[in-house]
């Protein structure tokens, strides 16, 4: 049987899509496209191109891409005028979408492993689906918002915003593990009920190439993988909402602030590939390992509980706890004062804590409650101190105190 499918489909103006279309050969569009029914556009391994807008006609439709592995490139928004339905995928080459896409399902079937299914005006849509395939996604431009729950099952990257102030919503929470990088900026957010974001796990890090905040009005679960971030800030939830945040350490990063409301984990060291600038601590957070940052503050009434070894050039205790638990015999450098005369405490739960720095010596601090053994190597001035036994003060240390207790 003779195929007497195009070589080459051209339509130079606007064009009715009213039914499937197969080619030999490329399909080029270079007016507006209206759907009039659901369509699929098959090519036997040549490139879409479409130069203008589509849209569904007054009823909702359906519209399939398969060029196999020729690419699709799509320059104007999609379902701008007339939101489709379900925009599917199916394989490609690699997909482009210049303009803002508004459908109720996007469904992402396959396309050849690294190549890129970039979004890069922004998407509104209420069901992202992907599959257990190599190809990455790219989610950029303007604000993104997928109302459903979305999981990222594919296995190549995953970039989310490519600027400082643009915005993702996961209005149903997201879950990304299994994708082979995860590279992030601007913010990511559920902005409603209980949504939970999980961005990587013990196998897949999250590189932020900006700024960056996670998490929105939604009280679920934040979990993130390690973070590598170099000079840029990570915001950790928003303040006023309350959340449960577990991180898979910090390798890099200049500022790190924890939300109010909130309570952390940190399973992994914190400064381990380079020193944070700034640790901000604004809800109650446990560090399991070792943390490295030239200045560490604690916010007033606020706790943060240490489990091993703190390098910093100076602690801040702005009316917050700083407790050192867990039997270990770590260093805890750096200085540690109030933010202003009599604020802030040390509590020692956990052997064997040495102290390299000068505690409360330009701000006094209220408490030094120490219950295992500790050895402090600089002066100590507080205004009540609570020794155990086992509290060690070396050479010529001086303790300067309003009230003791051993």
């Amino acid at each position: 049987m003779t195929d007497t499918r195009p070589v080459i489909f051209s339509v130079s103006g606007t064009s009715n899509l009213g039914a499937n279309v197969l080619s030999n050969g490329t399909q080029t569009y270079s007016g507006a496209v209206t759907l009039s029914a659901n369509a699929t556009l098959t090519s036997s391994n040549d490139n879409f191109t479409f130069s203008d807008a589509i849209d569904s006609d007054s009823s909702t439709r359906n519209l399939t891409l398969n060029p196999g592995s020729g690419t699709i490139a799509v320059s104007g928004a999609i379902g701008g005028g007339e939101a489709l339905g379900t925009l599917t995928i199916t394989q490609s080459g690699g997909t482009t979408f210049g303009g803002r896409v508004t459908a109720a399902t996007v469904t992402l079937t396959d396309t050849a492993d690294d190549a890129d299914i970039s979004f890069n005006a922004g998407i509104t849509i209420d069901t992202l689906n992907t599959a257990s395939q190599g190809y990455d996604i790219n989610l950029y431009g303007a604000t993104n918002t997928v109302t459903n729950a979305v999981t990222f099952s594919n296995t190549g990257t995953l970039k989310i915003n490519n600027g400082n102030t643009l915005i993702t919503n996961f209005n149903g929470g997201v879950t990304a593990t299994v994708p082979s990088s995860i590279t992030t900026q601007g913010t990511i957010r559920d902005q409603s009920g209980t949504g939970a974001i999980t961005l990587g796990d013990s196998n897949t890090g999250i590189t932020l190439v900006g700024n960056s905040t996670v998490g929105g009005t939604s009280t679920g679960n934040i979990t993130l993988g390690a973070v590598t971030g170099s000079s840029h800030t990570l915001n950790l939830g928003v303040n006023g909402t309350s959340n449960t945040i577990s991180v898979g350490g910090i390798v890099s990063l200049d500022t790190l602030n924890i939300s109010t409301n909130s309570t952390a984990t940190f399973t992994a060291a914190v400064g381990s590939g380079s020193t944070l600038t700034n640790l901000n601590i604004k809800s109650g957070s446990t560090f399991n390992e070792n943390v490295t940052s030239t200045n560490i503050t604690i916010n007033s009434s606020i706790t943060g509980t240490f489990k091993k070894a703190i390098t910093a050039t100076e602690i801040i205790l702005d009316g917050g706890t700083i407790v050192l638990s867990e039997d270990n015999s770590v260093t805890i450098a750096g200085t540690i004062n109030g933010n202003n005369t009599t604020e802030g405490t040390i509590q020692v739960t956990g052997a064997t804590k040495t102290f390299s720095g000068i505690v409360g010596g330009s701000k006094v601090l209220t408490l030094v409650d120490i219950d295992d053994i500790a050895v402090f190597s600089a002066n100590v001035s507080a205004t009540t101190a609570n020794l155990a036994a086992t509290t060690t003060f070396a050479g010529d240390t001086t303790l300067t105190l309003s009230l003791i207790h051993i």
